[in-house]
């Protein structure tokens, strides 16, 4: 089944749209009314089995394309990518200065971003598949504005912080939704998509009860020794909100930032998992995969309770081979819309 056929499928099965809108409203619910600790426990619950089960099935549609090299490409990439973040909680957890462990690795976090953003550019060539003289130039091209542009801190912000993060959970996920609905013009698709759209704003705008969101100190310590804090501050200084230079966990608007936040990955979690009937992933695990998967994702819960920076550190590496993995899913869908909305207009 190739990927066209395989999003064919999507959101034709309308008891799965109507769960998919429940799934979203209960998502909305569930970050406004703990905006913090839903964070946690589906980051460290839900967050290890949605990348499992997603690389395997990644795997087993042969990586959406037709090049043999990308996932040599994308499994070393996440690794170096990964590398670096996951050695730096590791060494806060053992209470070591990484640096005078491993003098290199500052300078090699550096340019990490510019993996991701050549990942991009080949899962663009991969799926478009231009001449090849094309493509070579479009890839050269690529590498040299990722390392120009390794001075400016917006694009670290962007490509190292924001892609593999807000925009990989809600806007690639949207893209996937609205290529679905639009294949097969499901009006319960539509309507989730617009849903989905709406609950940020929803969720930026509704009051809130700051004692129900009151800490304990172990909570908080976990929260800024992960980094969670780092993708409230720069949404909030995007929005205008902060200068992205503090963090107060009851100030309202780092309250509903969190809100927002906590229902983009809520949401991305549960939306795969809703999956199983429409790409039916689950038909790919194996008796052999099956209980390797199970091992692999109780190994990092229980890193996750000794202790979460732990767990999110070695979390961190199957994370970004996900996201990596999944570029060419991404670029897939946005072609579809694209081709879709062009295929509308041309007949209307």
């Amino acid at each position: 089944m190739n990927f066209i056929t395989l999003l064919n499928n999507i959101n034709k099965n309308e008891l799965i749209d109507k769960l998919n809108l429940a799934i979203a409203l209960t998502a909305g619910l569930m970050a406004w009314a703990f905006p913090y600790r839903s964070f946690l426990i589906a980051f460290a619950v839900l967050g290890p089995l949605h990348y499992l089960t997603e690389l395997h099935w990644i795997r087993s549609k042969a990586y959406f394309t037709a090049s043999s090299g990308w996932k040599w490409f994308a499994a070393i990439g996440a690794i170096l990518i990964a590398l670096p973040r996951a050695l730096y909680g590791i060494a806060k957890w053992m209470d070591i200065k990484v640096l005078d462990w491993i003098p290199w690795l500052g300078l090699f976090s550096q340019y990490t971003d510019v993996l991701i953003f050549s990942g991009i550019a080949v899962a663009v060539i991969l799926v478009l598949r231009p001449p090849k003289a094309s493509a070579n130039w479009f890839i050269l091209s690529a590498l040299l504005i990722a390392i120009s542009l390794q001075s400016f801190e917006n694009y670290h912000f962007i490509v190292g912080l924001l892609l593999p993060t807000i925009i990989h959970v809600y806007i690639f996920t949207l893209a996937f939704m609205l290529y679905g609905s639009l294949q097969s013009s499901s009006k319960w698709g539509f309507a989730t998509f617009g849903l989905v759209l709406m609950i940020p704003f929803a969720l930026l705008f509704a009051p809130i009860n700051a004692p129900v969101h009151e800490l304990q100190d172990t909570v908080k310590d976990t929260w800024l020794q992960s980094g969670f804090h780092v993708l409230n501050t720069g949404l909030r200084a995007i929005l205008g909100i902060s200068d992205g230079t503090t963090f107060f966990f009851y100030e309202q608007a780092e309250i509903k930032m969190q809100s927002v936040i906590s229902f983009a990955y809520i949401y991305h979690y549960l939306n795969w998992f809703s999956k199983t009937t429409i790409i039916q992933w689950h038909q790919q695990i194996t008796a052999k995969s099956g209980p390797l998967l199970a091992v692999v994702w109780f190994m990092l819960m229980g890193l996750f309770a000794v202790n979460y920076t732990l767990g999110f550190s070695v979390a961190l590496i199957f994370s970004f081979a996900h996201v990596l993995f999944e570029f060419p899913v991404n670029i897939h869908s946005f072609k579809g819309i694209y081709e879709s909305i062009r295929l509308r207009l041309r007949s209307s």
